[in-house]
């Protein structure tokens, strides 16, 4: 089924669009109907196209429809099948070439393909080539500005027409829909909102080439946008009122010269500028001068800001319509990239493959995750292309993509390399070997991570993984949040610890997001948002959480359901990207032994291991993905984990003092059970092998002239260190 005549409109180009109403205005005087034929006409009036035969053609085509339409003029304009049919060609077209928008070149393309009677394929060839030499004569737009402005900003319009500009790719929709509101009688100011990153300024900058070159309405053509920027504006007003002074000048020489735009990037910190202490007077001089329609802006900012500034302050919100820029899809993305491609290479002396932008813009949606498109795969394309010119290659690699994500999130480049999918499959495994006698839980910490890091998720905004350890000390709990920021993360450093029971006063909560305003230290990152934002790819480890104050609780409990939390300051901080991790202290839950190992919530009258929480986890559940309760460790597990101890402690002091060292496996039994007695578990271990193993070594490798060899043993329950010296270098090579 074809397109309805409102969907073709919604795929014209600025330019087509325009177009189109002249079409229609010259089919009112001609017949009523919107023919192929008079939309040729039309463009070949508009454009003042020349060729060899131009006024050959013209005569054709008019009396072609004089003779077929008439010359009677009509209210009404019917738009017949076969021009349909020439739109939606048009449109193909243009989504063949990667946009979903067609514009006049992708019209008279269709014309040329389709052909229009009388005029043959060469005809409409030659007006095709015609009007790309028309578009390419045609003069700037040139406007002065005042002197007066000069001081504050630039001209936006001369600096995108100015040679070795980037292009901007696609955004149609948002470029008509700026231009549409610019030729409103009213509220014609357009504010565009959406995250940062997602191109508001690159918009602008389109909107702005196309005034220069006169690819708009006519009620815009010799129109030109000015940028104010913030930096020039209160550079230097150290005194009540400059501020205000420079936005009145400003406002004064754009009512004087009412063909220029001014436009504004983050104009939220432009209207909450001036007065006392930021009490916003610019804001009301801007809306005096919009609410009378003597000035027109285009305005830029955040979905936070605009709702923090401008829905508060309904009269400035009403001077201005909305226009919401959305970010691009990963698709979408590479349909920009490819625009933008020929610009870096030849920039930077490089040739980049289509299979390049694609690792791109994948490896910046998995890595990159707190940034937006198109910014972030723009930004990693030229840095990587870079690269690849200084190292002197002549093609950018996967490699060098590789590298760069890397060091933009921080994630080891081994693991950027990595098949998502292969890669985490091997986490349960990894888990495993590390944690002993702890496998159920390392399946079910793997399964969590599988599905939130390969996106697979229902509310993918929220934590990579929030679980709870339970469980007695010393029983692997801080060494599984260990192994998960080894594997997933790259390093025992991206484990971040926050130990809770330092939050115990309401007021603490300022600790992790920074003072507010008005008080010592406002303006400085708390440690959360610190953490979160230095390292967005880390596992955040919350020890002891029932000693936290509840507001500080039910904060972070805010905080996991939503994936982020804005800070003191009005960031937005996300922790999506994050794995959290909480656990109790002893006093968080109660432990009933019984017969054989199991799990259960509550008590009850099953075998087992039964749990009671502190109320305060129950409360904060519906923001976890799982509470893990962690099992006891056997005599048998606790030797394991001493072996590994000792051997690696062994490992360094042979590296370090070149020595032999034996120990008896019946000290490791020993060590293994007084931890288990103990009932701290693996907690007991490191200081045990302090005690059975590393302290008697201290007086054989320091005393003499060096031991060659020691062997460790129990006699009569008391551990001896027996030391054979160092065989003297003759002996040593018999």
């Amino acid at each position: 089924m074809g397109m309805t005549g409102e969907e073709l409109l919604s795929h014209f180009s600025s330019d087509l669009a325009e177009m189109y109403r002249k079409s229609k205005a010259l089919a009112k005087k001609a017949g009523g109907v919107l023919s192929p034929h008079h939309i040729l006409l039309a463009l070949l009036d508009a454009y003042g196209i020349e060729t060899p035969n131009t006024g050959s053609y013209k005569e054709q085509l008019s009396k072609y429809v004089r003779d077929k339409y008439g010359t009677n003029a009509v209210e009404t304009v019917k738009v017949p099948k076969e021009t349909q049919e020439l739109f939606a060609a048009a449109i193909d077209l243009a989504k063949e070439k990667g946009s979903d928008y067609a514009n006049i070149i992708h019209l008279l393309e269709a014309l040329v393909r389709r052909g229009l009677p009388p005029l043959d394929k060469a005809a409409l060839t030659e007006i095709r080539d015609g009007f790309l030499e028309a578009v390419a004569k045609r003069p700037a737009i040139t406007v002065a500005v005042p002197e007066s402005l000069l001081p504050y900003g630039r001209n936006l319009t001369e600096e995108v027409l100015a040679p070795g500009a980037m292009p901007v790719i696609g955004r149609e929709r948002e470029i008509n829909a700026i231009i549409e509101t610019l030729c409103r009688r009213i509220k014609n100011n357009p504010l565009l909102i959406g995250k940062a990153g997602v191109g508001k300024t690159a918009v602008v900058r389109a909107v702005a080439a196309r005034m220069g070159r006169g690819e708009v309405p006519d009620r815009l053509k010799g129109k030109i946008i000015f940028e104010i920027l913030r930096s020039n504006l209160v550079s230097g007003a150290a005194y009540y009122g400059e501020i205000e002074k420079r936005v009145k000048e400003i406002v004064s020489a754009v009512k004087e010269n009412p063909q220029i735009i001014i436009f504004i990037d983050e104009i939220h910190t432009i209207v909450a500028a001036g007065g006392k202490e930021g009490l916003g007077d610019v804001a009301n001089l801007m809306k005096a001068a919009l609410g009378t329609g003597e000035i027109t802006v285009i305005g830029a900012t955040t979905t936070e800001e605009y709702y923090r500034y401008f829905v508060q302050d309904e009269a400035l919100a009403r001077r201005f319509n909305p226009v919401l820029i959305d970010e691009p899809t990963p698709e979408d993305t590479i349909k920009i990239l490819q625009g933008l491609r020929p610009d870096f290479e030849r920039f930077h002396g490089i040739s980049i493959p289509d299979s390049v932008l694609e690792s791109i813009v994948r490896l910046s949606h998995l890595f990159l995750p707190q940034r937006s498109f198109p910014d972030k795969a723009i930004d990693l394309l030229d840095r990587a292309a870079a690269r690849a010119a200084l190292l002197g290659q002549d093609e950018l690699g996967e490699n060098l993509i590789s590298e760069t994500v890397s060091e933009m999130s921080g994630i080891p480049v081994n693991i950027v390399n990595q098949d998502p999918r292969v890669f985490y499959d091997g986490l349960t495994k990894y888990l495993r070997e590390r944690v002993i006698g702890q496998d159920e839980i390392a399946s079910r910490i793997s399964h969590i991570i599988k599905i939130t890091k390969l996106r697979l998720d229902t509310r993918p905004q929220r934590p990579d993984g929030v679980m709870a350890f339970v469980g007695p000390h010393g029983v692997g709990k801080k060494e599984m949040a260990l192994a998960i920021a080894e594997y997933v993360y790259g390093s025992r450093e991206k484990l971040i610890e926050f130990d809770m029971s330092q939050y115990s006063e309401e007021h603490h909560i300022a600790k992790l997001i920074g003072s507010p305003p008005g008080y010592v230290g406002f303006g400085q990152r708390g440690e959360l948002a610190k953490a979160a934002q230095d390292n967005p790819h880390s596992v955040l480890y919350f020890r002891n959480i029932d000693l936290a104050h509840p507001v500080v609780t039910r904060f972070l409990a805010e905080c996991f359901m939503e994936g982020q939390f804005t800070d003191a300051a009005g960031r937005l901080i996300s922790l999506s990207n994050n794995t959290v991790i909480l656990t109790l202290s002893g006093e968080g839950y109660e432990v009933t032994r019984k017969k054989s190992i199991g799990f259960a919530r509550e008590p009850d009258e099953t075998e087992g291991l039964s749990v009671t929480l502190a109320p305060i986890l129950e409360e904060i559940s519906p923001a976890l993905d799982d509470i893990l309760l962690f099992n006891p460790l056997t005599v048998e597990q606790l030797e394991e984990i001493t072996r590994r101890k000792v051997s690696a402690q062994m490992d360094e002091i042979k590296k370090k003092w070149h020595v032999e060292i034996e120990v008896d496996p019946e000290i490791i039994r020993e060590i293994a059970q007084a931890a288990y007695d103990s009932g701290t578990f693996g907690e007991q271990i490191p200081p045990l092998v302090q005690e059975k193993i590393v302290d008697p070594l201290v007086d054989a490798l320091l005393g003499g002239e060096g031991a060659g060899r020691c062997t460790l043993s129990l006699e009569n329950g008391a551990v001896v260190c027996k030391v054979e010296p160092k065989a003297p270098e003759g002996k040593r090579a018999e």
